[in-house]
């Protein structure tokens, strides 16, 4: 098991292999990472027990850190971390089958990919550090960096008040419309929906031609309001309701067998 963090800014990853994943021991494996880089501003996570449990939202409060976990059922809303674990599964399968023990496997690929530049010429450890750092292959091939330091973000598809159709996974219509309120990130929203609202219905009116069917002894009877009763549109339908005579059963009654214990006296 491995904890995977990895810097938004420079894309510079940190692993950690863990015994197990309790809370406390996620805390620690945190700790550590900050004790060298810092206090993050923003933690962006999954949705796993131990990191919406009460411990972690409380370390995360005493140490300013603001979390936020990524949207149920969309690990796109998670992508650096989420691409990060499929190239780290593959990159340590492929140095464990060239016969690399598990703790080597993990430098090599750690060592390669925070030295390896992105599209703009820069490593992750260059932007995180502000520096290069010496490796075999800076010895070998040394890499010409671009001048070009800006970095261009994409900016978010949807704006607030934007209405869209967001996809409900619990009970109800699978597509629920609403729109932006609030804008997280460059793939994380905030959607209001509007709330249900269900209109009164109309009171029961009191028609002349009404007619009440009553169930008695299994035929149908109907009753109709007399004339009188339609002249008076105050008579509830109440009033005429006919009085049902109770039905009981016609099957035999057999007298209750209750157990009676018997006189251990005599």
């Amino acid at each position: 098991m491995w904890l995977v963090c990895v810097d938004a800014y420079s894309q510079y990853p940190y692993v950690t292999q863990m015994k197990t994943t309790t809370t406390a021991d996620t805390i620690m494996a945190l700790s550590a990472i900050f004790a060298i880089e810092g206090l993050r501003e923003t933690l962006v996570s999954d949705n796993g027990p131990q990191l919406t449990a009460d411990l972690f939202k409380k370390f995360c409060a005493g140490n300013g850190i603001r979390h936020i976990t990524s949207a149920p059922f969309h690990p796109a809303s998670n992508g650096l971390a989420e691409r990060f674990v499929r190239t780290f599964k593959a990159a340590m399968l492929k140095n464990i089958q060239d016969g690399l023990p598990i703790s080597a496997a993990l430098i090599k690929y750690l060592s390669t990919y925070r030295s390896v530049p992105n599209a703009a010429g820069k490593t992750p450890v260059q932007l995180l550090h502000g520096r290069t750092v010496r490796t075999l292959l800076s010895q070998t091939l040394p890499i010409t960096h671009k001048q070009n330091e800006s970095k261009q973000y994409d900016s978010p598809k949807f704006k607030p008040s934007q209405p869209v159709y967001f996809r409900n996974y619990s009970r109800g219509s699978k597509w629920v419309k609403g729109h932006i309120d609030r804008v997280l990130g460059k793939m994380m929203y905030v959607v209001d929906t509007p709330k249900e609202r269900y209109e009164e219905l109309p009171l029961a009116k009191s028609y002349p031609d009404v007619a009440i069917q009553k169930r008695l002894s299994g035929a149908e009877r109907v009753v109709e309001r007399s004339s009188n009763a339609a002249a008076d549109p105050s008579t509830s339908l109440r009033e005429l309701s006919v009085a049902e005579p109770l039905r009981r059963s016609e099957r035999n009654r057999k007298p209750v067998d209750r157990f009676e214990a018997e006189d251990f006296r005599k």
